[in-house]
């Protein structure tokens, strides 16, 4: 099981590793995992338990409490990046 905080976090570090490697392949893994997150997200609040193996929600709720809150941190600083 993976919390959606967890998946906002890769995003800035793959991201950063494609930019200092040269190599898009890490950009284009954690793009994808952001597509399948975007799938699941309603009125922009998206679970917040996933299984990794599966890319689907493993319950939980929505919300940006526990679990989540980060990941929304997250999305600014990917703008940012």
């Amino acid at each position: 099981m993976a919390i959606l905080a967890e998946f906002g976090s890769i995003q800035l570090e793959f991201r950063a590793l494609s930019y200092a490697t040269k190599d898009d392949k890490y950009d284009k893994a954690v793009t994808k995992c952001m597509d399948i997150i975007a799938l699941h997200c309603s009125k922009d609040m998206c679970p917040r338990m996933w299984d990794p193996a599966s890319g689907t929600p493993s319950g939980g709720t929505a919300g940006i409490g526990s679990y989540g809150d980060s990941y929304y941190e997250y999305l600014l600083k990917q703008w940012l990046q």
